[in-house]
Formats: structure tokens, C-alpha cells, sequence
């Protein structure tokens, strides 16, 4: 179950009308949650943290940080 309900994985409808791929989003479905595990998505991270930086951002607001890590073998 989602944090807001319902289930938490969302499987995206494809242009087409067929059924693509699953998401999952523990709060809400157009909030979808990051594969941290996924090296991409860690670069682009660091590159948006960069840009910020760059610019003279003093922080971040970082909600619910501990549901940024998921448990390992998660389906």
C-alpha cells in the first residue's frame, strides 16, 4: 500500500494503448520513486546538485530520506 493508498506500483499505458512498464512510487502515483541503485540516475543527481551549487544554493530540503533507499532484491 502507498503512503496515500492504494497500491504503489503504477503501470504506464503506452502511446499505443498497450501496457508498458511498472513504476513504483511509495506516496503519490505521479511521484514516482528513483532506482538510486541505477548509476544514471546518480549522475544525473549530481550534475542538478552541481547546477544549484554553481549558482550559490545554501542546502536542500531532503523529505522522507529514508525511504530513498530500498530493501535490496525489492521486485
Amino acid at each position: 500500500e502507498s503512503v496515500f493508498g492504494g497500491g504503489m506500483w503504477k503501470r504506464v499505458t503506452e502511446a499505443d494503448g498497450t501496457p508498458g512498464q511498472w513504476y513504483l512510487h511509495i506516496f503519490d502515483e505521479s511521484q514516482p520513486d528513483f532506482d538510486w541503485t541505477n548509476p544514471e540516475v546518480r549522475a544525473e543527481f549530481r550534475d542538478i546538485l552541481r547546477f544549484w551549487l554553481d549558482r550559490g544554493v545554501d542546502g536542500f530540503r531532503v523529505d522522507v530520506a529514508h525511504g530513498l533507499i530500498k530493501a535490496a532484491g525489492l521486485p
